[in-house]
């Protein structure tokens, strides 16, 4: 290949790339926390466990995604409320998201007692 030639494909390449946002990504939260938004579809705060003497609520959370997107860290913010006492709790970790425009989901299991439940993080 000649060097003329070399020059067209490396341009196409290049204009290609752009054209497909090669480098840049559209979502939001990629080393900046993303607030939690609904938990199940629902706006919080939510209850994601409850009994006749007690329940768990979410009242919000962040995430943050990695470099890669699909995986972060997120952290959870909980109320637990028995009878007229509540306690306030933050559970942390990582996951694998899924992104949705503007919005990323994660199915998250909080163990036995609060269960799996979708969250969904977005400006």
């Amino acid at each position: 290949m000649n060097n003329v030639g070399f020059v067209f494909v490396m341009s196409g390449c290049i204009a290609v790339a752009s054209l497909i946002g090669c480098g840049s990504s559209t979502l939001p939260g990629m080393g900046s926390p993303l607030q939690l938004t609904a938990v199940d579809g629902k706006p919080l705060p939510v209850v994601i466990a409850s009994t006749t003497s007690d329940q768990t609520l979410v009242t919000g959370g962040n995430a943050v995604l990695g470099e890669a997107i699909a995986s972060g860290s997120y952290t959870l913010s909980l109320r637990h409320a028995t009878g007229t006492t509540s306690q306030t709790s933050d559970i942390s970790g990582t996951t694998n998201f899924a992104a949705n425009g503007s919005k990323v989901t994660a199915t998250i299991d909080l163990g036995v007692a609060l269960g799996q439940h979708v969250y969904t993080f977005g400006l």
